[in-house]
């Protein structure tokens, strides 16, 4: 049984898409959840991969500026912006671990109730690692107007 709540979301989501009835939109966002249930963990490890790639490279890079400056434009502008590459990777990794966790906790056999209180602190969890992101790219934009 659906609670007041939920039917009211699925009513804002039905009409929102403009989903002739209440059946046909219960229908499609299970549809939508599995198919994001099958994709998120592959694209989560994927770009957990590509972000410890670009983490090395831009380790890489500033050993190389250690030894010959920030002199060249060129090698300046490359680091600037592998910084923010992997300022918007990690963004992108927390948003997509966020919803692997939450996905994860509603699978859980235990009661419902329980998964949602557990996504619930998760997801505050996880607002906090965004939080301390958009502090470290306002001092990487602060870095930037420096060098």
């Amino acid at each position: 049984m659906l609670s007041n709540e939920e039917l009211e979301a699925i009513d804002a989501w039905r009409f929102q898409n403009r989903i002739s009835t209440r059946s046909e939109a219960i229908r499609r966002l299970c549809k939508i959840g599995l198919m994001l249930d099958a994709k998120l963990t592959p694209t989560y490890t994927a770009m957990k991969a590509h972000a410890a790639a670009l983490t090395d490279l831009t380790q890489h890079l500033n050993e190389f500026i250690g030894n010959v400056g920030y002199r060249n434009k060129e090698i300046k502008q490359i680091a600037l912006e592998m910084g923010h590459s992997s300022v918007t990777l990690t963004n992108l990794l927390i948003t997509i671990r966020e919803l692997t966790a939450g996905a994860y906790e509603m699978k859980q056999d235990i009661p419902f109730d329980e998964a949602l209180t557990n996504h619930e602190e998760n997801s505050a969890y996880f607002e906090d690692l965004l939080s301390k992101l958009k502090t470290t790219i306002a001092d990487y934009e602060e870095f930037r107007k420096l060098i």
